[in-house]
């Protein structure tokens, strides 16, 4: 009687552990095929969210709007910028009925991963809605251009991209129409550009995710005749300051790869305020003559802006990459320092230098023995 008892003991642990091994089995085959084929999850995603109505149209999902929101700001929707690609509409956001006003061009693409969201609906997968936040900067006295793209399946990279740029050309060419340009755009158009040369952030606090910050902006002046400096004052929900920053810029002549040199008027128009961020003027730092390690650096796609060179957000991802990880393991990063010095292009062949001294790390992105960008990292001990 034992015995039966025992055989029949291990033959209901075998069916289990059988049963065990086919669920896991499922499982594995499940992940690698979601892994190796995210488009089934995409589907998936896009059913749930949208049914049977479709993701891309040549026609608009809304009703055109002209006329007043119930906030008091002004909506022009469903303005068609391009015909080749479906979804291909912006609407342009005012502050108030006053369309002739001077004022300041936000351009808003939405997120979604490229296959969800809509410039209606916003991001659908983000934690908080992205409409009423633009909602938000139109009141703080900006236009608001809120473009739609095509989404995949059937439509992929570089498609947005082009669409991009086709709703840039639409809004300049009916500029005057929709009062959406502004000086920043214009200059750029005629050949005259801003471009960042260098930043410095001095970090009070280190930010906690989803952490409630407030950003006040000014434009510094008494600034040399070819640089702006604008400073930035991040505080937290309690108002205790946790970052302190200054971007400075300058105005490149895009015909001459010059410097060119910035207009009182201009200068005026962005209401510079005679007061700094920092007690001490930012001095720019050096290249060491030694280096502790490097790295060749593969260009992607993903690196590159729309004029062919490497986006101003990239250099601190390389920097990050070449660090030790005794950098991470044992500092706080309390200031960062990023100076562009060259345009680094689609086509070159890049190498990352790090040197630290002291508390001091300093990384040189060079593209063929030319030094492009420089980031510094000063540091405090754990």
């Amino acid at each position: 009687m034992k015995e039966t008892t025992v055989k029949k003991k291990h033959k209901g642990l075998k069916i289990i552990l059988s049963v065990f091994g086919v669920l896991v089995a499922l499982l594995l085959i499940l992940y690698l095929v979601v892994t190796t084929n995210p488009q089934i999850v995409v589907g998936m995603l896009q059913k749930f969210s949208y049914g049977d109505a479709p993701i891309n149209s040549y026609e608009p999902f809304y009703e055109p709007v002209n006329g007043k929101k119930e906030n008091g700001q002004y909506l022009i929707s469903e303005i068609c910028y391009d015909t080749e690609y479906p979804n291909s509409f912006l609407d342009v956001i005012y502050p108030d009925e006053n369309l002739e006003a001077d004022r300041p061009t936000l351009f808003y693409f939405h997120g979604g991963g490229f296959f969800a969201g809509s410039k209606n609906m916003g991001d659908p997968m983000a934690a908080t809605e992205a409409t009423a936040l633009l909602d938000d900067i139109c009141e703080q006295g900006y236009n608001i251009v809120n473009v739609d793209y095509a989404l995949v399946p059937d439509y992929r990279f570089p498609i947005p991209l082009i669409q991009a740029n086709r709703a840039f050309a639409y809004m300049l060419e009916h500029k005057d129409e929709y009062s959406a340009g502004d000086s920043v755009i214009e200059g750029s158009q005629s050949g005259i550009a801003w471009i960042l040369t260098d930043w410095r952030v001095q970090i009070i606090r280190r930010i906690n995710s989803q952490e409630e910050l407030n950003i006040t902006t000014w434009v510094r002046g008494k600034a040399p005749a070819s640089r702006v400096f604008r400073n930035f004052f991040l505080t937290d929900s309690n108002g205790n300051e946790v970052i302190r920053a200054e971007a400075k810029f300058a105005l490149l002549d895009l015909s001459t790869g010059r410097l060119t040199r910035i207009s009182e008027a201009l200068l005026e128009s962005y209401q510079p305020e005679n007061k700094t961020i920092f007690d001490t003027e930012t001095q720019r730092p050096h290249a060491p003559t030694e280096f502790d390690d490097e790295q060749i650096i593969i260009l992607r796609k993903s690196d590159i802006d729309f004029n062919g060179h490497v986006h101003n957000t990239r250099y601190m991802d390389f920097a990050l990459e070449i660090l030790p990880k005794a950098f991470y393991r044992n500092n706080n990063i309390a200031e960062i320092h990023i100076v562009y010095m060259k345009l680094l292009k689609e086509s070159s062949a890049v190498t990352a230098k790090c040197s630290n001294a002291e508390n001091k790390y300093r990384i040189c992105i060079y593209s063929n023995d030319v030094l492009c960008t420089l980031c510094e990292f000063i540091t405090e001990a754990i």
